[in-house]
């Protein structure tokens, strides 16, 4: 268990979590309500793209959606910390545990090998 509560079995060794499993049910055709809402207000698809051009030539598509997922995380933690503090940064970054960051990475992908 972490700290809070939650079953680290479900986390890789990355701290995101494996395949949305443990997670609620699907929101919206998304994992969960936290991967939903990050999506469509945190994360602008498109802004993505140039780092995928510059991972592409050298990258399988796998490892784009996992190093994808990384720096969207950091991201959005990096957001989250600017804006936030004491008990309100503590609950936004618990909300961002619960994001499938894969899921959001993927679709990403997906976006850009269709544009090209």
């Amino acid at each position: 268990m972490d700290s809070q509560g939650r079953d680290v079995l479900d986390h890789d060794n990355s701290g995101m979590r494996k395949n949305g499993e443990g997670m609620s049910e699907k929101y919206n055709g998304w994992t969960n309500y936290a991967t939903w809402r990050v999506n469509l207000e945190m994360v602008e698809a498109d802004g993505y793209f140039a780092v995928l051009e510059d991972w592409s030539p050298t990258s399988e598509p796998d490892d784009l959606i996992y190093d994808l997922a990384q720096v969207i995380r950091e991201n959005c933690s990096d957001i989250i910390s600017e804006h936030g503090k004491d008990l309100t940064l503590d609950y936004a970054l618990a909300f961002l545990d619960d994001v499938n960051w894969r899921e959001i990475a993927k679709h990403i992908v997906q976006d850009w090998l269709d544009e090209k």
